[in-house]
């Protein structure tokens, strides 16, 4: 078996370029790159639109089951490989060859037309357009979690099961073009137009004086100055600003999804790309450029990168995204949801995330002294109105009790396809989905909860 894994990792390679196929070949085939190809990947949502994308990054898991691909002027899409394979631990030499065999035409002539593999998960809320070669890398013990760079100069780290980003970091004064983890230890570099590279650690907060449990989140949370929403305080500037037509009926564009520095944007994503670099490359912005963690920005870049995508759309440029609106805003909704949920302590499903919970254990096991320390300082965790998400565009338009014609919300795996792979690698069989009724049970049992 170690004789026939060595010959699988050396004989085989993948390969992408300008288009949306990467394609997995077989070294040991004589003739041309159709007699070497064995399976073609290709997302669903770039179909048709090769001429206005390319591979900027390839990576694989360390299973070698998984191949993750991220595209400039996209997205990054995963794809199971061999996912009708006869053991779980990978394909055999028979597995290969008998796809292989099934793209082959009658008269034993290998077939040019392979039916391309479609993807299995995508994530994304970042851009990728300003530089060549943006990587994404698969991270952590299990490849828990995907990584990549973003023209906005930050480091995205989002979660593998559930889509949502759990790490946003400053790593660059422009553009960060990749970033690359340690194989074991928690550890990364990140890199992009800078003339340096950082090195980070992933860590407990080094303050000791930060409370990073989800009670500590939740206190800071009520700290924080009481904002309106731009619906009421910004209304009539929000107006005054250039409007986005959507020609798509499904889509819809929210007052709180115009960002709040548009006319940065604008800059920045289309009329300013060369003046973006020379202000980064020659030191014009004002002070030290701040570098860390930039996780209460996550929200407005989100919402900075869906207004850029939805003005190319509306303008008819080259739209940034050309996966399209539909699933960015879906991605976007759910990354921002998760950032309120943790911002409260609150608990987060991927598959509803619109619908929030206060965590059961913070309400059901805390001793009474803790319930009293609640009482004194006036919070009240799990309340009504901290289970309202911030955003209304976040959850408004997924909601069957509040949309007319609901679009897909959450995170989307293609269970049609890959019902089996999906089981194997993600699904956990001891979380139990929760209808919405049985929601609005235990929200009635907040209310009579004592804290």
């Amino acid at each position: 078996q170690d004789g026939e894994e060595a010959e699988l990792e050396s004989s085989y390679v993948f390969a992408g370029g300008s288009g949306c196929d990467v394609v997995l070949y077989d070294l040991r085939m004589t003739g041309d790159f159709s007699c070497q190809e064995v399976q073609r990947f290709r997302p669903r949502p770039l179909r048709g639109k090769s001429n206005s994308v390319s591979v900027s990054g390839i990576d694989l898991s360390k299973d070698k089951r998984e191949l993750l691909i991220s595209y400039e002027n996209d997205q990054i899409y995963t794809f199971p490989i061999f996912p009708n394979a006869s053991s779980a631990a990978g394909p055999s030499l028979s597995d290969i060859n008998a796809a292989t065999a099934h793209d082959m035409e009658e008269d034993g002539e290998s077939s040019n037309r392979h039916r391309p593999v479609p993807e299995l998960a995508a994530y994304g809320g970042h851009l990728n357009r300003l530089t060549f070669l943006k990587m994404a890398k698969y991270a952590g013990p299990r490849d828990e979690y995907i990584c990549t760079g973003s023209d906005s100069g930050h480091a995205w780290i989002y979660e593998k099961k559930t889509g949502s980003v759990v790490s946003f970091l400053k790593a660059d004064n422009s553009t960060c073009n990749g970033i690359v983890p340690h194989p074991t230890l928690p550890y990364f570099i990140t890199y992009g137009i800078d003339s340096t590279a950082k090195l980070w650690r992933a860590s407990n907060p080094v303050d000791d004086n930060v409370d990073d449990t989800d009670l500590g989140r939740f206190a800071y949370s009520q700290k924080r100055k009481y904002q309106k929403s731009m619906i009421v305080d910004q209304w009539k500037s929000a107006m005054r600003r250039k409007a986005i037509d959507l020609d798509d009926e499904d889509l819809s564009y929210f007052p709180d999804e115009i960002p709040e520095a548009e006319e940065d944007t604008e800059e920045s994503f289309f009329g300013g790309i060369g003046l973006l670099f020379v202000r980064a490359r020659f030191g014009t912005m004002q002070g030290v450029p701040y570098i860390g963690n930039d996780m209460k920005k996550l929200p407005l870049t989100l919402t900075q990168n869906y207004a850029a995508c939805a003005r190319a759309c509306s303008s008819g440029d080259d739209e940034p995204v050309r996966s399209g609106l539909l699933g960015l805003k879906r991605r976007v909704s759910l990354i921002k949801l998760r950032h309120h949920a943790d911002a409260l302590g609150l608990a987060f499903d991927c598959g509803m995330p619109w619908i929030l919970k206060h965590k059961e254990h913070l309400l059901l096991k805390r001793s009474r002294e803790e319930r009293n320390a609640t009482r004194k300082t006036n919070l009240s965790y799990g309340s009504l109105a901290d289970l309202i998400p911030d955003n209304p565009s976040s959850w408004l338009p997924f909601d069957k009790y509040l949309s007319n014609s609901p679009q897909v919300g959450g995170m989307v795996f293609n269970k049609h396809d890959y019902e089996k792979f999906y089981r194997e690698r993600y699904a956990d069989e001891s979380i139990i989905s929760v209808g919405r009724s049985k929601s609005v049970n235990v929200i009635s049992q907040v209310s009579s909860t004592p804290t």
